[in-house]
C-alpha cells in the first residue's frame, strides 16, 4: 500500500489518510475526507523530458489588507506546532528575564539618587521651616549672665566688659596701628543635646553704630582667645573674642550657625578706652592699653658713677642709671616678649632716651620671653646724668602701656 492509497467509498471519494506528523491540522477531520459525490476527473498527464512547462495562470489582483500565505509546496513539510510553541515560550521567558535585569540596573542608579535628593530636600524645607519660624533673641546686658539657645545646645554667656583698643596687641603693633574693639565673654553650658558645643570666635558679631557689621577675628594677638571648643555640661570657658573696629559703642550679637546665623542673644556695647597705667616700685603692675598678657614689677632704681664694678665699660655721661624689671606671665601660655629696646627713659626737661644693649653694664638682657608664669629679669642701662623723670614701657607701635616715676 502507497502512502496515498485509493478506494472508494458510498459517501464520496476518499483521497487517502492525512500525513501521521500533520494531525488536526485542517481541524476536526481529516481534510482527505470529502462528503458528497465528487465527479471523477482524469488525472494531469505528467510532463515528460524534454516537453514544455507547465503554462500557470498569473495570480489574482493584490487585495487591500490580505497577504498572500506562502505556497505550500509538495515535500514541504510545514514546522511541527510543538516546535513553535516551545521557541515562544522561551523567547518570551528570555524576554521576562532581560526586563528584570534593566529594572535592578534601574533600581540600583535611582536608589541613591533618591536617596540623596529626598536627603537634600528634607535639608532644605528643615532649613526653611526653622528660618519660617519666630525666634526669640536674648538680650543681654553688660556684667550679667543671660542664658542663650545656641547650637544643640543651651548656653549661661556673660559679657564682661568691652574695651576699644587703640592698637592691634602686644608686639602685635605697628608704626600705623589698627584699632581693636576687644570683648571678655565667658560661657558655661548648661544643657546639651548630644555630645559637646563649641563657641567660636566667627559665631559673634558687632555692628557699630556707624560703619560696616564686622566678625569676630579668628587670630588675635589680644590673649586669651575664647577657648569655647568641645564643651561638655556644667564646662565653663572664658576668653576675649576681637573685632577689627575703631567703634567704641554698637550691638554685639552672638549668631547661631544652627539657624542660618540668624541672632541667638544681642548685648547693647560701649566699651571703655584703656588707660596708661601708672606704676609703684616694688608692686607688679598689668597694663590696659594693648592688653599685655603679664606683669612688670620695677626694682628700686640704681645710679652708678664710673668706677662700679657692675660696669663693663665706663658710661660718657659719667653715670648710668640701671632699670631692672620682673616680668612674670598672667597664665602658662605665650604672652609674646619684653625686649630691653621697649624701654624709654625721660628725664625732666629732656627727650626721650632709648634703653640700648648692651647698656655699659657686665649684666644686662637683651628680652625675655613670656611662656609661664615663671618670673624673668630684664636690666638695662641708660647712659645720662642723674636726673629725676619717666620710666616708659611701650608697645611696638610706640604707644606708652606702663609708666614709672623715678625719682
Amino acid at each position: 500500500m502507497g502512502l496515498f492509497s485509493r478506494r472508494s467509498e458510498p459517501e464520496g471519494f476518499y483521497t487517502g489518510d492525512a500525513p501521521a506528523s500533520m494531525p488536526g491540522m485542517d481541524g476536526a477531520a481529516p481534510s482527505a475526507y470529502q462528503s458528497g459525490p465528487v465527479a471523477s476527473a482524469p488525472a494531469p498527464a505528467e510532463p515528460g523530458y524534454g516537453s514544455a512547462a507547465p503554462t500557470y495562470l498569473p495570480p489574482p489582483p493584490a487585495v487591500p489588507g490580505y497577504q498572500v500565505p506562502p505556497p505550500n509546496w509538495a515535500g514541504q513539510r510545514p514546522p511541527p506546532v510543538v516546535f513553535q510553541r516551545v521557541v515562544r515560550t522561551a523567547s518570551g521567558r528570555g524576554s521576562r528575564v532581560g526586563v528584570w535585569i534593566v529594572l535592578a540596573i534601574v533600581l540600583a542608579v535611582l536608589i541613591p539618587v533618591g536617596f540623596t535628593v529626598y536627603g537634600a530636600f528634607s535639608d532644605w524645607s528643615d532649613a526653611v521651616g526653622e528660618s519660617e519660624q519666630p525666634r526669640t533673641v536674648a538680650a543681654g546686658s553688660l556684667g550679667a549672665p543671660v542664658t542663650v539657645p545656641y547650637r544643640d545646645a543651651e548656653l549661661q554667656v556673660t559679657v564682661k566688659s568691652a574695651v576699644a583698643q587703640p592698637v592691634d596687641g602686644w608686639g602685635g603693633g605697628s608704626g600705623v596701628p589698627d584699632p581693636k574693639l576687644v570683648v571678655d565673654v565667658s560661657v558655661t553650658a548648661r544643657e546639651i543635646g548630644s555630645g559637646t558645643v563649641n563657641v567660636l570666635a566667627w559665631d559673634w558679631s558687632f555692628a557699630p553704630s556707624e560703619g560696616p557689621t564686622v566678625d569676630g577675628d579668628i587670630i588675635t594677638d589680644y590673649q586669651p582667645e575664647l577657648e569655647g571648643s568641645g564643651l561638655g555640661i556644667g564646662e565653663s570657658a572664658k576668653g576675649l573674642v576681637t573685632f577689627d573696629t575703631g567703634a567704641d559703642s554698637g550691638t554685639l550679637t552672638l549668631n547661631d550657625p544652627y539657624y542660618s546665623a540668624a541672632p541667638a542673644a544681642r548685648w547693647e556695647i560701649s566699651a571703655g578706652t584703656p588707660k596708661v597705667v601708672t606704676g609703684t616700685v616694688g608692686r607688679p603692675a598689668t597694663g590696659q592699653i594693648a592688653g599685655p598678657g603679664f606683669t612688670a614689677t620695677l626694682a628700686k632704681p640704681q645710679w652708678l658713677r664710673t668706677g662700679d664694678e657692675r660696669l663693663r665699660d665706663e658710661p660718657e655721661s659719667g653715670s648710668l642709671l640701671r632699670i631692672e624689671l620682673t616680668i612674670s606671665g598672667l597664665r602658662n601660655e605665650y604672652a609674646g616678649q619684653v625686649e630691653a629696646t621697649d624701654l624709654w627713659f625721660t628725664p625732666r626737661g629732656g627727650k626721650p632716651i632709648q634703653a640700648a644693649y648692651p647698656g655699659h653694664l657686665k649684666q644686662s638682657t637683651v628680652l625675655v620671653s613670656i611662656s609661664d608664669t615663671k618670673p624673668q629679669k630684664l636690666v638695662v642701662g641708660f647712659d645720662l646724668k642723674k636726673a629725676p623723670g619717666v620710666l616708659e614701657l611701650r608697645e611696638s607701635s610706640g604707644k606708652t602701656v606702663i609708666r614709672w616715676p623715678i625719682g
